[in-house]
């Protein structure tokens, strides 16, 4: 299944291709065109867009940055190197050699920390992952205006529950993937290890910017990543060098 995003960009792709191929063609230039826009203009992206233009116009910068290379990328990344979510199998995830991978159970009970306007990371999940309910956390007030109308657009057939600082969240529960694409914004999410049963899968980013003042937790490499949060079974650890920064990855659990 193709996610939204995925959907949008291929469009982006088209309308430039449309550019070049009919440049001697106006009329059918003009078509093709408006017939590109009539699709871009009914995909969810767009009308959430529209309504931050017309009612949060102060976040419009932001969301457009949700959905750049660099972040559409990254979060494509880990979403590409995430187990499925059925039963146990094996794959060669890194360095050629078998890995045994999955979660508890085939239903997935998710949290996502940090996460901003819920997009594109959601639709990308939901491509790959049978998702039973998403804990979702996010500090801004305006973030989550956004989220809700992201979810009201998407109408995915899962519960997302929202809350505000996850922190501050101290009750005890149990999860299957615990997701931070965002960990250079926050301390470590460790600090909230004891209020978790079991061994949830945890997936995690962070980035060697450390010229941004809101990065106040960035890594070195991959491997302090990995110490920094505590994880003893790696799936996966990997990084995606972009032009500014170098982004890192760690999938695994925190006990072996």
């Amino acid at each position: 299944m193709q996610s939204s995003i995925k959907k949008l960009k291929n469009l982006e792709n088209n309308f430039k291709n449309v550019v070049q191929k009919h440049r001697e063609t106006v009329q059918g230039f003009r078509d093709d065109l408006n017939n590109i826009k009539k699709e871009i203009n009914q995909l969810p992206y767009h009308k959430i867009e529209q309504w931050i233009m017309n009612n949060q116009s102060e976040s419009l910068e932001s969301y457009q940055d949700s959905l750049s290379h660099g972040q559409l990328t990254s979060k494509e990344w880990m979403v590409e190197k995430l187990p499925k979510g059925n039963d146990m199998y094996i794959e060669i995830i890194a360095d050629n050699a078998p890995v045994v991978l999955g979660y508890s159970e085939s239903s997935l009970y998710l949290e996502i920390i940090g996460g901003w306007f819920g997009c594109p990371l959601i639709d990308l999940l939901n491509t790959k992952l049978n998702i039973k309910k998403i804990d979702f956390y996010e500090k801004d007030e305006s973030c989550k205006k956004i989220l809700t109308q992201y979810l009201n657009h998407f109408n995915f057939n899962f519960e997302v529950s929202v809350f505000g600082d996850f922190f501050e969240r101290k009750e005890l529960r149990r999860r299957d993937l615990i997701i931070n694409t965002s960990s250079e914004h926050m301390r470590d999410i460790t600090e909230m290890k004891e209020y978790f049963k079991g061994n949830p899968a945890i997936a995690i980013q962070s980035n060697n910017y450390f010229e941004i003042d809101d990065h106040i937790n960035c890594v070195n490499d991959v491997d302090e990543l990995i110490i920094k949060n505590q994880i003893k079974n790696v799936w996966y650890k990997g990084s995606l060098e972009f032009e500014k920064y170098t982004r890192f990855m760690v999938i695994g659990q925190w006990y072996d």
